[in-house]
């Protein structure tokens, strides 16, 4: 952010320019739904609990803060609403990410 830049001077950056402090983390790994993950209960439908990753969840492959800064003045996210991440912050969103949701759960 600017504040930074102005602190601390020009931050990290990943291979895509992005700053690290946003960029770095895998959401999978602050996802709340982790331990469904390695525990390997996954949701078959929207609103289920479960990991969402058979459903399509992006999480384990896009790297942003998404869990920490939320959206929606902090409030909310999508795995946060019960539904998957769609990797909005990877590189050929949305294209590359379609589709969003997949019920082909085998």
């Amino acid at each position: 952010t600017l504040a930074y830049f102005l602190l601390f001077g020009e931050p990290e950056l990943d291979e895509r320019q992005r700053p690290l402090m946003f960029y770095s983390t895998l959401i999978h790994d602050l996802c709340p739904r982790r331990p469904y993950f390695d525990r390997g209960i996954f949701s078959s439908k929207l609103g289920e609990k479960g990991c969402m990753f058979k459903l399509g969840c992006r999480g384990p492959v896009t790297r942003a803060d998404c869990p920490i800064r939320k959206w929606n003045g902090r409030v909310n996210w999508p795995i946060g609403d019960g539904s998957p991440c769609i990797g909005c912050a990877m590189f050929g969103f949305p294209d590359a990410m379609e589709p969003f949701i997949s019920y082909d759960t085998t």
